[in-house]
């Protein structure tokens, strides 16, 4: 209907209006930077969007294993490499879907 077209249109700007106005706030943020996120003793190094790992990047854990691939939401998404310390070290490929 043509009211609910209205609506939409009106808070798109608002949304809009919020970005511009206000690019400091996070959650506001919808394009992704680079930069480095703790996890208690692990460290991600990759894209974040709205504090987040999101995008590529890699994790290491506090062995100094780590995965190396995408992220959604701070979560292991789609492909990626997870290389083990050990020794000899052990490299796998894999695939996480959330």
């Amino acid at each position: 209907t043509q009211s609910s077209h209205i609506f939409t249109v009106f808070f798109a700007k608002i949304a809009n209006d919020a970005v511009t106005n206000f690019p400091e706030i996070p959650v506001l943020k919808s394009e992704l930077e680079q930069g480095i996120l703790k996890f208690g003793s692990a460290t991600y190094v990759g894209q974040i969007k709205g504090g987040k790992a999101h995008g590529t990047g890699v994790f290491i854990f506090p062995d100094g294993s780590k995965y190396e691939g995408n992220f959604k939401r701070n979560m292991f998404h789609g492909e990626g490499t997870c290389e083990f310390s050990l020794d000899p070290p052990i490299s796998l490929f894999t695939s996480f879907l959330t």
